[in-house]
């Protein structure tokens, strides 16, 4: 069997397991692998295997990026357009009427997607960039509270956020081993933390370029394709 095969397995899994946590969430949740799972396949199945050295890992979807999309960081322009990807989603089992999961119809690209793709458009070709890097989300789910706003891993009740963590490190742990990348990116510090529980590689650190951080948009304008060539480069 293929390694992207023996991932898109650890994925299927993974999302059983956290279709399970759904139904007893204590916030709203998207299991993006439920409903975008075929965007989700046709990215992997086109990333894997390219001989990629270094794992770009971020934290979980956002609201209009990968819970729109089914791609990690999925900006509806660049998936559509730089990876080529354009295939049907589905909504959600819980779907909020606050935010709706519009697919490839969406018409708002996330920022931080758009600063991750961004740069990878700068670097090269869809497969010359894919050869480098696989972007990953540590977790595919999206939290949501009442009022619709994005919630991050960080703020989720402690015993139902230990649940996630336990399902997404074992399966993150389970991705890296098949991989076997040489280094990592992480995306942020909790990604960075998570990176470092779950493999043994060198674990650098971007800062997360997130709307919310907005000190790293100076760093993802200029600095962060040099720092993503250093370290490929010696990859």
């Amino acid at each position: 069997m293929a390694v992207v095969d023996d991932i898109l397995s650890v994925y299927r899994a993974l999302s059983s397991g956290l279709d399970g946590l759904v139904a007893e969430s204590p916030v709203l949740t998207y299991n993006v692998l439920s409903y975008a799972w075929g965007n989700h396949e046709a990215y992997l199945r086109m990333a894997v295997g390219k001989g990629a050295r270094t794992v770009m890992l971020g934290m979980n979807p956002g609201p209009y990026g990968m819970a729109q999309t089914g791609v990690p960081f999925g900006a509806v322009s660049f998936v559509r357009t730089y990876l080529g990807i354009d295939g049907k989603v589905g909504h959600p089992a819980n779907e909020s009427p606050l935010r709706p999961v519009l697919g490839m119809e969406t018409r708002r690209d996330e920022a931080s997607g758009k600063a991750v793709w961004t740069m990878a458009s700068r670097y090269g070709s869809r497969d010359g960039f894919l050869s480098r890097c696989t972007v990953l989300n540590y977790c595919p789910l999206l939290f949501l509270d009442e009022k619709g706003r994005n919630l991050t891993p960080d703020h989720l009740p402690r015993a139902f956020r230990t649940k996630v963590e336990d399902l997404c490190s074992s399966s993150l742990s389970s991705i890296l081993s098949l991989l076997d990348p040489v280094s990592i990116i992480a995306l942020g510090r909790y990604a960075e933390g998570k990176a470092r529980e779950c493999s043994s590689v060198p674990v650098h650190y971007f800062p997360h370029p997130s709307p919310l951080n907005p000190s790293s948009s100076s760093f993802w304008k200029g600095m962060a394709l040099e720092e993503f060539r250093r370290i490929t480069d010696a990859s």
